[in-house]
């Protein structure tokens, strides 16, 4: 019994949803412009059931936005077009200058222990800055008992954290552009950024069966989890080597804890899931931002490496 099953014990054993469908369609009773809410969207299935869910059975008018991050599976990005064509929805997809992102997360991996720190925070940017372009008063995440607790005012914390590993390095190299990737009180003070698995039971293997029933939502072979971007097996592949197990391990220990599958299945869905060789989107991720094994090598030792500010 650790750390991570207790805060999850704390935040969701015995947690009621009663009532709280009727309390989230409140939410978007103070409509100004065309659209209900964004919807943050990266093709992935938690993403693609909350744009089915907002659209389908609650009859809203949601736009999507996607950040494209230069590193998006060819997988995702058919996921993408027939989820926004079945749905009929409108979206935003953002691409940020292409040697300006690179460079950024060339910093972050040399610097952060978060390497894909400007994706995590991109996001949450692009969902503010659009909400306030379109006079959207609501932004939607998944989230839910099945991801990582959020708290309030955390997007404002990573982009500190963001600012503070790539100015580390303003002197020796050129001064990096983060104006699209800014998120201040301000912007969070003037829109409702509400998590949807707060307010609806997530069900992970109901939630896959809608999305590849009633949107024939594609998987990535039998992996259904995180098929987004070819910068996850190197992520995976940090964990299982940093802590001996797999990135998926505290979702399926959530998963365990609220009876949605037994340990012994767990245990081997992580065993089945962690790598123990350089994955071979390495070499990719290398030609992109100019990073080397030598580096990889310091991730995995956490040598000389910044703790995000939430840590603290």
């Amino acid at each position: 019994m650790c750390s991570v099953c207790e805060e999850w014990d704390k935040m969701w054993k015995g947690y009621n949803f009663r009532g709280r469908p009727e309390e989230f369609k409140k939410t978007f009773k103070k409509k100004k412009g065309k659209y209900d809410c964004i919807a943050p969207f990266s093709g992935g299935k938690d993403s693609s059931y909350v744009l089915y869910y907002l659209k389908r059975k609650l009859g809203l008018t949601p736009l999507a936005v996607n950040l494209n991050n230069y590193f998006q599976t060819d997988i995702i990005k058919e996921n993408i077009e027939l989820m926004t064509h079945k749905l009929g929805v409108d979206m935003i997809s953002f691409s940020p200058d292409f040697s300006n992102w690179c460079e950024l997360m060339r910093r972050c991996f040399e610097r952060s222990t978060i390497p894909c720190l400007p994706c995590d925070v991109g996001i949450y940017s692009l969902a503010y800055r659009t909400a306030l372009m379109t006079e959207t008063k609501v932004v939607v995440f998944p989230g839910g008992k099945l991801a990582a607790p959020k708290r309030p005012g955390r997007a404002v914390i990573m982009y500190k954290t963001l600012e503070m590993v790539t100015r580390h390095f303003d002197k020796g190299r050129k001064k990096i552009d983060l104006s699209n990737f800014a998120v201040t009180p301000e912007m969070v003070n003037q829109v409702d950024v509400v998590y949807f698995g707060n307010y609806f039971d997530w069900r992970e293997q109901e939630i896959l069966n809608t999305v590849m029933e009633h949107l024939s939502w594609k998987k990535k072979g039998r992996q259904h989890a995180r098929i987004d971007c070819i910068f996850e097996p190197i992520l995976n592949y940090l964990y299982s080597k940093r802590a001996k197990i797999s990135k998926q391990c505290s979702r399926l220990s959530a998963m365990v804890r609220d009876g949605q599958i037994d340990r012994a299945e767990a245990l081997a869905r992580d065993k089945a899931y962690m790598l123990r060789q350089i994955p071979k989107e390495f070499k990719e991720i290398m030609k992109r931002i100019g990073i080397t094994r030598q580096h990889l090598q310091k991730q995995i030792e956490g040598r000389g490496l910044m703790k995000p500010l939430w840590y603290h």
